[in-house]
This record gives C-alpha cells, structure tokens and sequence, in this order.
C-alpha cells in the first residue's frame, strides 16, 4: 500500500472559483479577455494547498518563448502587478490573504523581455476557513494499489456496472475485459472499426461499441457473438444504457439518438442536443436523460423526451456526466477538467470544482500531477486528503472511475493499475 500524508485541514485558504476559472488559451472568451493577444498555453489552472495558490500552464508552440511573466490583480483594483518571471511553467503565490478575489494572468516574453501574449484570465477567492462554510467531506483511509501487465499499451479504460471487469482499448480492433481483483484476462474482441468508447450493460453481459452508422454488440458470456446492427447516424462517439437494459442513449457527430434494442431501431432524435454529441447519460429515478456536446453544451430531457434544463460553456467540450444521486444533482465535466455541480431540484448551479477527474459518487477529484503522482482532493473545499507519489508505469494515458466512484483505473506503460479507495 503506498503511504499517504497525514490529512490536515488547510491552515488559511480555501479556494473558490468565480467568473471563468479556466479557459482553452486562444479562444476569444466575453470572461477574462483583456483585449491583448493570446497564445496557445494549454488550460491554466488554479489550485490551493495549505500554504498558498498555484498556477499552472503549458508551453506555447512558439520557439521564441523563453521566459513567462506572472501577473496578479486583487479585489477592485484595475491594473495588473508583476509578481515574477520564470522559464517554468508553474507558480506559487504565498502572498496571499484570505476574503480576497486574486486574477492572474500569464505573459509569454522573448529574450529581449518584449511581451509576445497573453493567456486568458483566471479568478479565484481566498476565503479563510473560519468564514466559510465549506467543511472538507471526507478524509482518506486507505489505497490499495494493483498492477496487471498487457503486452499492447492500452489507451482507455471503462469499468463494468458492479467494478468486477474493465474494458480497455489496445489498437484499432483490439479490447480486452480485465478482471480487477486478479488480473485475469477474461476476454479479447476483435472487430473492425471499433469507436473509443465502450458501454456496459446494466447486467454486465453485453458490451456495445461504436462505429461509423452501426452498433458492434457482444454477449460477453458468448465472447465470439459480436452482433453489428446498422444506425444511421454518422460517427457513434458515446452510448449509454437505461435501467431496464432496454434503450440505448447514443450521441455522434449527427446528434444524439435513443435506440431501441427491442426492435433494433431508433425510437427517437433529440434535436435540442445539437451535433459532435459527446456523452449521453440516463438518470434512473426519476428517469431523464443528458447529453453534452463538443461545443459545450448540455441538456436534460425528460421521460418524454421534453427538455427540461440546458446549460453551456462556449467553447469546451463536456467529457462526462455524472448524476449524484445523493446529492440529487447533475455534474457536468468539462475537457479542462474544471466541473459544475447542478442541482436538479432548480437547475441551478450549486458550486465549481476547479480541475480533476470527478469520482462519479462526487466526493473526491483525481488529479495527475508532476512526477508523476496522483492525488485525491475533497471535491467540496478543495482540500489535498491523499496521494500516491510514484505511479510505477509513467504518466497515464487514460485514467477512469468506476461506477460507485470508489476505485480508478490508470491505463499506462502497457499496463492497468486499479486503486481501490477508502475514506471516512
């Protein structure tokens, strides 16, 4: 078992984002564009620990970068100070005090110090934990942590419904179904064609993949059955099944699409999710159903298919949705892995968690940091409650919760690794 930090509360920050707490770099966004121009540095990210706020980005593509200057605004002030250079692409800020909101900015300089860039804007609060009422959640207790070997470097990873066998993508063709507890390699699916994305059954006994207008199905308890059902709706990119292991959600880059396996064929198109549908998710009580797209909008429907709420980020594409059921709300999480909690009572927003993998149960954030290690964040505060310094096979390539959001698979290095996690 790898060892973790002892959990502490953080002693004088908790961090909350406002406005737009992280953008694609090069988007001309209405929030935090500051009329200069901007570079490609990836996403920047803000995040807290105990001592302060660290800002992260990317190299640009430019080759005439060499330094990076950060810059700061506090409160109602309109002008940005210097804080520092470096050739880095992180910072900590220490000087910080709390019920404070703090905007930074990056600028990407040339040798001869003239300002090349900008990135866009990020904005956070800094509140002190005795004026909050955010209180950390949850306190880790344990990871165990187990390595099973593959001979092809696998590229994702997608758990079964009960966390007892995850599929994982090795080339164009090629999936296997690993058994978690042990590493037994319980099938291998060959078919041409096969999309990047996997859905389990609600019993764990199909497996349908995605193609270009069809459906590729396998009886898992008959690994050589492989049912193609012909849909005409373009690239299929995501599925989801319902509760009664009935209808199929699908999204492609056509628009998203119920399915019915009773009759093999499509019961309905729902318009308002628009095209490069992205994932699709069904709620089991009550029942509704999401979908986001590429250009970052979501919407939920409900039994009949009437949209009911719709939400958007212009610009970032959603990767997952999640619905916490005790929480009774929706999460919705962007590429830059920034997510909003939904309430589905009013559909309106119940708070921001900056950057990280959501666990589906919506208590904790996965993050890959440098070395690399993973760690794992209360989503509620913020709050750093575990990490595992050494990831054994590298930076992973994939990583995926499981369904109840209490084990995550990392795909790296021609291997899997599953963490099981306990907390208080």
């Amino acid at each position: 078992m790898p060892s973790l930090p002892d959990s502490k509360a953080p002693r004088h920050l908790v961090l909350q984002s406002i406005g737009c707490a992280a953008f694609f770099f090069g988007l001309t966004l209405a929030c935090g564009n500051h009329g200069s121009t901007f570079l490609d540095l990836g996403v920047l990210e803000a995040f807290v620990s105990d001592d302060g706020i660290g800002l992260r980005w990317q190299l640009p593509k430019r080759k005439d970068v060499t330094q990076f200057q950060i810059e700061r605004q506090i409160g109602s002030s309109v002008d940005f100070t210097t804080l520092a250079q470096t050739s880095d692409t992180t910072y900590f800020d220490v000087d910080i005090v709390g019920e404070q909101v703090y905007r930074y900015r990056i600028a990407a300089l040339k040798t001869s110090g003239k300002v090349l860039g900008y990135s866009q804007e990020v904005s956070v609060i800094a509140r002190n934990p005795t004026t909050s009422a955010c209180v950390a959640a949850v306190t880790l207790a344990t990871v165990t942590e187990r390595w099973w070997q593959a001979e092809l470097p696998i590229s994702n990873v997608h758990w079964n419904q009960n966390g007892t066998a995850i599929s994982g993508r090795a080339v164009d063709s090629f999936q296997l179904v690993i058994e978690t507890e042990f590493g037994d390699r319980l099938a291998e699916i060959f078919a041409a064609g096969l999309g990047d994305f996997v859905a389990w059954s609600r019993d764990d006994r199909r497996l349908v993949f995605g193609g270009v207008n069809s459906l590729s199905i396998v009886d898992f308890e008959s690994e050589s059955e492989i049912d193609t059902v012909t849909v005409n709706v373009g690239f299929i990119s995501t599925a989801d099944w319902d509760r009664d292991d009935r209808k199929l959600a699908i999204g492609s880059n056509a628009g998203a699409y119920v399915w019915d396996s009773d009759v093999a064929s499509l019961e309905r198109r729902i318009d308002a999710a628009g095209a490069d549908v992205s994932v699709a998710k069904w709620r089991d009580s009550p029942r509704m159903l999401s979908f986001a797209n590429a250009k970052g909008d979501t919407i939920v429907v409900d039994a009949d298919y009437n949209v009911v709420a719709a939400f958007d980020r212009p610009g970032v594409a959603v990767r997952a949705l999640y619905w916490l059921v005790e929480e009774n709300a929706l999460a919705i999480v962007y590429a830059d892995l920034r997510s909003q909690i939904v309430d589905a009572g009013d559909w309106a927003t119940k708070r921001e968690i900056q950057s990280g993998y959501l666990s589906p149960a919506g208590h904790l954030v996965g993050r890959i940091e440098s070395g690399p290690s993973l760690s794992l964040y209360d989503s509620q505060c913020g709050k750093l409650v575990g990490r595992i310094p050494h990831l054994s096979a590298g930076t992973p390539a994939a990583i995926s919760w499981s369904k109840d959001g209490y084990s995550f698979a990392l795909a790296a290095g021609g291997g899997v690794g599953i963490f099981d996690v306990s907390v208080n």
